[in-house]
C-alpha cells in the first residue's frame, strides 16, 4: 500500500535523522533516531520516532530503515529513511557549557534544548521550574552566544543542569536502542 503525503503551500513536515552524541572522546554520534518536524496532523509539533511509546535509538546509520518501518504511518508514508545526518546533538559539550562554559561556540544550546523538550514531551511532564528554566535558556541561546551573560540575570546554572539532566534520564527511561 502507498501513503501520500499531504502537501499544501503550508506544509514544512519532514523526516530527519539526527545524531546524539553522549561520549565526549567520540567524534561520530553513539546514537541515531529519526525526528518528525512540523508534523502537521499535530499543529506543526517535532517528534521522535517511537515504537509501543518509546523513542527508537539505533547505533549503526544503516539501522535506519529498520528504525522506521518501527514507526507510526506519520513516519512510514515517507518510504525510506533519510540517509544524510541532518543535525548531531552533543550532549556532553551542551552540559559542559551550561554548568561551566561561557560562550555557546558553536550555537547549539538552543536547538539541543528544544529537541530535548519534544523528546520528553511524548510521554513525561516536565516540572514546571524545569521546563520555565530550560525554555528561558532556549529562548535566549536561540539568538545569543553568550550562555554567561544569560545565567547571570537571575537563571541559575545549577537548576538548568539539573534540568537538563532530569530529561535525559527521563528519555532513557523511555528508549530502546535498537540491537
Amino acid at each position: 500500500m502507498t501513503h501520500t503525503i499531504s502537501h499544501t503551500d503550508d506544509n514544512f513536515e519532514q523526516i530527519y535523522l539526527v545524531g546524539v552524541l553522549i561520549d565526549p572522546n567520540s567524534r561520530e554520534p553513539d546514537l541515531y533516531t529519526l525526528v518528525l518536524y512540523n508534523e502537521v496532523a499535530r499543529t506543526d509539533a517535532n517528534r521522535p520516532l517511537t515504537y509501543e511509546d518509546r523513542i527508537v535509538f539505533f547505533r549503526n546509520l544503516k539501522d535506519a530503515g529498520r528504525a522506521l518501518a518501527l514507526g507510526d504511518i506519520a513516519f512510514r508514508k515517507y518510504g525510506s529513511a533519510p540517509t544524510e545526518v541532518e543535525h548531531v546533538y552533543n550532549v556532553a559539550q551542551a552540559l559542559a557549557v551550561v554548568a561551566d562554559g561561557a560562550i555557546d561556540e558553536d550555537s547549539n544550546i538552543g536547538a539541543f534544548l528544544n529537541e530535548l523538550l519534544d523528546f520528553v514531551a511524548i510521554r513525561w511532564k516536565i516540572p514546571d521550574n524545569y521546563r520555565s528554566a530550560l525554555s528561558a535558556l532556549a529562548d535566549y541561546a536561540t539568538f545569543e552566544r553568550d550562555i554567561d551573560a544569560f545565567f547571570t540575570h537571575s537563571h541559575k546554572r545549577t537548576e538548568t543542569r539539573d534540568a537538563i539532566l532530569w530529561c535525559l534520564g527521563a528519555i532513557a527511561m523511555n528508549a530502546i536502542v535498537l540491537p
